[in-house]
């Protein structure tokens, strides 16, 4: 498969860039790439939410009423979890886990299913390099504008510096890294894939002996 190849100024070059069919043609299974999505959003979770018991909860030391006469049911403390304001009982504890753990080969195979779907949507674009300088804003804007892009953009580059993340991280939609840091959801979420010729060769290299 063939796409189409960018200077580093933005321009579009005269010839294109093959794909690796090892990487960019490979067969989809939506089983897999729904887990390797979950589990990023899942091992994004800090799992911090808890509830008090009702040993945790001031007050409740008095016995709210006798025990007999009242005709009410007996209780002995407030801060029973039957009671309005009383504790939680199996309540989240504020120390969950909810990582999700991914052969290693299943990871790299979902990666090359996501940029399978990316490339067969004609949302792969190839440029020589992306060079920032000076770290400014500007500069990432004059590449993109150059090359026409809208929408949400993943970048791979090959070595994503201080740079580069200075340049892109206050522009909406725009995400840089490398490819050894992308994930499924990063490549799915972007409306076009902007990969370096050095960051193409690392992925390839990296996912294309995968089965």
């Amino acid at each position: 498969m063939k796409v189409a190849t960018y200077t580093k100024s933005g321009s579009k070059a005269t010839t294109e860039t093959t794909l690796d069919a090892g990487v960019f043609e490979r067969e989809v299974t939506p089983q897999l790439i729904k887990l390797s999505y979950s589990r990023t959003l899942a091992n994004r979770r800090l799992g911090t939410a808890k509830t008090k018991t009702r040993g945790e909860i001031r007050g409740g030391g008095k016995k709210p009423h006798a025990q007999k006469g009242t005709g009410r049911a007996r209780s002995g403390s407030s801060r029973n979890p039957l009671w309005r304001g009383g504790g939680t009982i199996f309540g989240p504890t504020g120390e969950q886990n909810h990582t999700i753990e991914m052969p290693k080969k299943a990871i790299r195979a979902s990666l090359a299913q996501a940029l399978t779907l990316k490339a067969q949507s004609k949302a792969v674009v190839v440029v020589e390099s992306f060079e920032i300088k000076k770290g400014t804003v500007k500069e990432a804007q004059a590449i993109l504008g150059a090359m026409k892009l809208t929408g949400s953009i993943l970048i791979l580059t090959e070595s994503c510096d201080k740079l580069v993340q200075r340049a892109t991280r206050n522009l909406s939609g725009v995400t840089a890294t490398e490819p050894r840091f992308m994930t499924v959801n990063d490549i799915l979420d972007s409306d076009t894939l902007v990969i370096t010729k050095p960051a193409l060769e690392l992925t390839q290299a990296w996912l294309g002996g995968t089965k």
